[in-house]
């Protein structure tokens, strides 16, 4: 078994995708109950604006574990 957790920082703007994707899903949801409007979120702009954030306050962003297993069944099964 393993297990991994990307770790984005620093000046190239990976990784910042994956959470604006998972934000993106969930925008109408955000809009219908009233946390917050589309305009104030921003969403085309959101990761550009994360990865600054992150370069300005020396921030690190931890993506979500991925975990792998595997096994083997004995010969002949």
């Amino acid at each position: 078994m393993t297990a991994a957790t990307p770790i984005v920082c620093g000046p190239v703007p990976t990784g910042y995708g994956y959470p604006v994707g998972v934000l993106r899903s969930l925008l109408p949801l955000i809009e219908r109950t009233g946390i917050a409007s589309a305009a104030e979120i921003d969403i085309d702009t959101l990761a550009m604006r994360m990865h600054e954030d992150a370069l300005v306050y020396e921030r690190v962003m931890f993506l979500p574990r991925v975990v792998g297993a595997w096994t083997a069944l004995p010969p002949g099964e």
